[in-house]
Formats: structure tokens, sequence, C-alpha cells
């Protein structure tokens, strides 16, 4: 913080400053006396009385001395030593000055990104959810939907907050990175959020079979699913945040007592696109 910076600091951009304002002072001064200085070369005065008894001025052209000559170059020489002097000063002030504007504005930058670092929201996926529900559209055919899990573990909420999920698609085990597909569908939609900090909700939910849950749970079938949450923090004049995930669906539970309820599923992390910020080449792009 900038006020837990040492006192000392403070006092050196103070001393800077005045050692620039000091040697403005001492240079105009400088200049001004050496313009009225009593040594005059144009000309002098003389007073004399006129016939009519009254004072009269008559200019007298002054001739100069070797001694008058000596003393003019010896002032000049004090006074062009004198403003050298000064310009030291002034130099040395503005070095300092320019040092104290410096650090204050990296303690400015360290300052503003630590508070953002600690209060800005953070969008993290926390797992998938399953819910199991009757089509009406589809002839109440029993249906699964997926529901992405999304918490802000941030102190302040999200701004602008959109998240794409992709359609389940099935992958066959044992898997490599290159079998998963990351291009989002031709008809792509977006679901608009606003989480609070420290809460969680769902969003994105994608919809599966109940024959492919029952496959999943059988060890018959795989699936993965992949997403991502792109969304600003409150404060002005920060980067963008996305959050990325894939999760590989390998398992399935069910209520004994009812085989078209499931409870929960079990996933396990992609080896890829799972991520946040600058941690993600591709943006989610």
């Amino acid at each position: 913080m900038l006020s837990d910076a040492p006192a000392g600091f403070y006092a050196l951009g103070a001393l800077g400053a005045l050692l620039m304002y000091a040697a403005i002072i001492a240079f105009v001064t400088g200049q001004r006396h050496r313009k009225t200085r009593y040594y005059q070369r144009d000309s002098n005065q003389h007073e004399s009385k006129s016939d009519d008894g009254t004072n009269r001025f008559t200019a007298v052209e002054k001739q100069d001395t070797p001694t008058d000559s000596e003393d003019q170059n010896s002032y000049n020489l004090e006074r062009d030593r004198y403003d050298f002097i000064t310009l030291g000063i002034g130099l040395v002030g503005l070095i300092v000055v320019i040092y104290y504007t410096t650090i204050n504005y990296w303690l400015y930058s360290v300052t503003k990104e630590s508070l953002v670092d600690v209060q800005r929201a953070y969008v993290v996926y926390t797992g998938l959810s399953p819910f199991g529900f009757l089509d009406v559209r589809n002839k109440r055919t029993p249906t699964v939907q997926i529901n992405p899990v999304w918490a802000n573990t941030g102190k302040t909420p999200t701004k602008n907050l959109r998240i794409y999920v992709s359609t389940p698609k099935e992958i066959v085990a044992p898997y490599k990175a290159s079998d998963l597909n990351f291009r989002k569908e031709a008809d792509v939609t977006y679901t608009q959020l606003y989480i609070a900090p420290g809460l969680t909700v769902h969003g994105g939910g994608k919809t599966l079979s109940l024959d492919d849950l029952h496959a999943i749970r059988d060890g018959k079938k795989q699936m993965y699913v992949w997403g991502c949450a792109w969304y600003d923090d409150v404060f002005p004049r920060t980067a963008h945040h996305v959050t990325e995930f894939c999760d590989v669906i390998d398992a399935a539970y069910f209520d004994p007592k009812d085989e078209t309820k499931p409870t929960a599923v079990g996933t396990d992390f992609c080896s890829v696109h799972n991520c946040a910020d600058d941690e993600c080449a591709d943006k989610c792009e």
C-alpha cells in the first residue's frame, strides 16, 4: 500500500522538489542582480547649474579603466560559477523528482494489481450435476440434463459473464488429446449469467438420453463435454478473463429405487483444456 511506504521516501520527494524550487529562485535572483549591477557601461549623469540657477542634467560618457574591467571580469566569473552551482542543484532536484515519480507510479501499479488480484471475481468450474426429467417435448421420454456448476470464489461480482458448453460427444478409451474436438457447433448459443461473490450457479446445461447414461454406468460408453466462461471484473481497465474446462463422463449413479433419477456422474479431467486466463492458449476462441 502507498500509505505503508517509508516516511523517508516522501521526504526524498519533498527534498527534490525543494532543491528544484531553490535552484529556480536562485537563478532568477542572480539574473536580476546581474542586470542591476552598479557598473553601468552606457552612460552616467552629471548634475550642473544652469545660468538661471536651476538644476541641469548632462549625460557624460564614462570611460572604462583597467581596474573597472578587472572588477567586471571577476564579477562575471563569480556569477558564472554561481549559475553553474545553481544549475547543478536544480539538476539534482530534477533527478530526485523523476526518481520519486517513477517509484511512486510503480508503487501505485503494484498496489492496484494487488487490490485487483485480491478483490476481483474468479469464476471456477467445479463439476457436473445431473438432473433427470421427462421431456414433454419428446413424448415424455426420460432425459438427463448435465449442468456445469460454476462458482465465483472472488470478493466482487462478475460482469458480462457468458458461458458456452458443448454438446456431449462419445469418446473411446484409451483416448488422446488429439481425439478431443474443441470446435464450437454451427448454432452457437451462449448463456448469460451473473454470479455474486461466494455463490454457485448452474449454467450451460446439456441433455443426454437416459440410455446414454445407463451405458456410461454399465461401462459401455464414455462421453466428454467441454466449455468456456468469459467475463470481466468490476475494476476499470483490467484484462478480460476466461475459464475453460473439459470433463470425460465415465461413471453414473442412480437412485436405487428409481433408475430414471440420476444422483451423480463420475468424471475425469481431460488432459487439455482445463485452464484460466493466461494459461489458456486459445482463449476458447
